[in-house]
């Protein structure tokens, strides 16, 4: 994960692992931007339609040079594509760029019908309504829990970060491995993240419904209030 480097820039804007912290913002960025654009549950950055966008820079209105995308792109199969800039693609002589996997028309048979599936369902529109539903809880459970120091996030990809208290804001890495561990044997299975694991990340699918999401939550719900009410 690299934030300023020179004299390329390769900024990923949604660091999941650190618990979906956002970046510095960077007035000036230095020749060439490059962005991994991962298209799946757990993708790289950038995350296809995970916060109610194709990609998760247009929030930020950027406009990359280079955009790599992967994974459920063909739903599966193996098959990555690398958008940018035509005086860059175009810059490499004839020849200059192949790929073992290049051109399998099987795999781009695939990625031209799962986008075409993600569009249909209007997956960024439903990303928005899973967001505004979870966030909610996750405010509400906040308010409750002394334990929650913050929440965050895009669209349907959010994170809850555990402190040691109102008077302690230092990471609690105790409390995401019981909630995970409470969770789990509850039949609900998700992630910690963040720097010092004192996070927990959730990824639902996006064909989830309304009744499973709320499911979902009620179970997430009881398992924080474990170490939180302890």
């Amino acid at each position: 994960m690299h934030y300023a480097r020179h004299p390329d820039q390769n900024v990923p804007p949604w660091p999941e692992k650190s618990g979906h912290l956002r970046p510095p913002r960077c007035g000036r960025l230095a020749q060439s931007l490059s962005l991994d654009a991962g298209c799946g549950r757990q993708g790289p950055r950038l995350h296809r339609h995970r916060t109610g966008r194709w990609v998760a820079f247009e929030h930020s209105g950027i406009e990359p040079d280079l955009v790599l995308t992967a994974k459920s792109i063909a739903a599966g199969m193996p098959l990555a594509a690398v958008t940018g800039r035509a005086e860059i693609l175009d810059a490499p002589h004839v020849g200059g760029i192949g790929s073992t996997y290049g051109g399998n028309p099987l795999a781009c048979a695939a990625a031209l019908k799962a986008l075409e599936l993600m569009e249909k369902a209007d997956l960024n529109g439903r990303t928005e309504q899973i967001g505004e539903i979870m966030l909610g809880r996750f405010q509400a459970w906040k308010e409750r829990f002394e334990i929650i120091g913050d929440v965050r996030g895009l669209g349907a990809m959010l994170a809850i970060e555990f402190i040691n208290g109102p008077s302690d804001h230092t990471p609690n890495t105790a409390a995401p491995l019981k909630i995970v561990e409470d969770a789990y044997k509850r039949g609900l299975m998700f992630f910690r993240a963040g720097l010092y694991a004192n996070c927990v990340r959730t990824l639902v699918p996006l064909t989830i419904t309304d009744e499973e999401l709320d499911e979902g939550l009620h179970v997430l719900g009881d398992a924080i209030a474990v170490p939180a009410t302890a």
